[in-house]
C-alpha cells in the first residue's frame, strides 16, 4: 500500500489504466498489506468505489468479509474523531467546547443518524443551532447532526427564519428539533 497513498496518486501513476486495473491494484494492496494501517487505507479506497465495482471485487478478486467491514468502520470512526478534534481546536480559544463523544453519539441517535433538518443520510457534521457567531456554544444544548449541504446553507442564520424556507421543511421535524432543545 505504500506505493499509493491515495486515489489521486494512484490515478497519477496510471493515467491510462483501466478502471479494472486500478481496482485490481487496490485489491492487491488490500490482500498483501502487512500493516493494519495499510490494510485499512486499501479497505477505505474499496469502500469509496462505486457499488457496482464492489460486486466485481466480491466476484473476482476478494471476499469483502467482516475484517473489511471492521477496517472501514474503524476508518469512519477515525474520520469522525478527527472532525470533532478539528472543531474542538477552533473552539478552544473561546473555551466553550464541552461536547463529548458520548453526547455526540446520543445526539446523532436522537435524529436516527440522519441530518436533523433534511433527514438525509449523508456524512454528518456538527451544526450550531444558535450560530457560533451569535453566541452559540459547542455543547450538547446547541449542537445537532447536520449534512454538509444544510450546514452550508444555514451558515449563521437563525433556525426559525432559515428552516421554514427550505424545500424539505416539515412542521413535525421542526417540532422535534425544538423539543430536542426544549424550546417547545
Amino acid at each position: 500500500m505504500q506505493r499509493y497513498k491515495n486515489e489521486k496518486e494512484l490515478f497519477n501513476q496510471n493515467p491510462i489504466a483501466s478502471q479494472k486495473e486500478i481496482i485490481h491494484e487496490i485489491c492487491f494492496c488490500f490482500l498483501v498489506a502487512k500493516r493494519n494501517t495499510d490494510k485499512e487505507q486499501a479497505a477505505w479506497l474499496i469502500y469509496k468505489l462505486n457499488p457496482k465495482y464492489k460486486e466485481y471485487i466480491n466476484k473476482w478478486c476478494i471476499d469483502l468479509d467482516d475484517k473489511y467491514e471492521k477496517l472501514v468502520s474503524n476508518r469512519i470512526k477515525k474520520r469522525n474523531e478527527m472532525n470533532r478534534l478539528s472543531q474542538k481546536r477552533r473552539h478552544q480559544k473561546h473555551e466553550d467546547f464541552s461536547l463529548t463523544n458520548e453526547q455526540w453519539e446520543e445526539t446523532c441517535e436522537s435524529f436516527n443518524y440522519c441530518c436533523a433538518y433534511c433527514r438525509g443520510e449523508e456524512k454528518l457534521t456538527y451544526d450550531h443551532f444558535i450560530p457560533f457567531s451569535k453566541g452559540g456554544s459547542f455543547g450538547k444544548d446547541n449542537i445537532v447532526p447536520c449534512c454538509t449541504t444544510c450546514n452550508s446553507s444555514k451558515n449563521n442564520k437563525d433556525f426559525i427564519t432559515w428552516y421554514p424556507k427550505q424545500i424539505f421543511y416539515d412542521m413535525e421535524q421542526e417540532q422535534k428539533i425544538l423539543n430536542f432543545f426544549k424550546y417547545a
